[in-house]
């Protein structure tokens, strides 16, 4: 697993807390591998102890608090003021050509 980890540049996400637990018997079997998902921001591993009918925990990771902004503009099309558009439309194309023209 280890050259595997190293020869894939793979970053193991796990920090230590058991995620198999059978009687008394608690390991960590479970590894979460990744790579290339740090760029989205911090990354939080964590185990949660539901009831999964399993031995083994669930595996929660949290990636980043890095959100990708998206700018969009949205027009309310029915309360869209048309006459000031066609106003401002025309006094700026005028005012367009006449700068490539001069």
């Amino acid at each position: 697993m280890e050259e595997m980890v190293q020869k894939y540049s793979l970053l193991i996400h796990n920090n230590g807390s058991a995620t198999y637990h059978s009687g008394t018997y608690s390991s960590t079997p479970d590894l979460t591998l990744s790579k290339g998902i740090t760029q989205y921001g911090d990354i939080k591993w964590s185990v949660i102890h539901d009831d999964l009918k399993s031995p083994h925990d669930g595996i929660v990771i949290e990636i980043g608090d890095r959100l990708r902004e998206e700018k969009r503009e949205v027009f309310d099309w029915r309360r869209f003021d048309w006459d000031m558009y066609k106003r401002f439309y025309n006094t700026g194309f005028e005012s367009f050509v006449r700068g490539v023209d001069e």
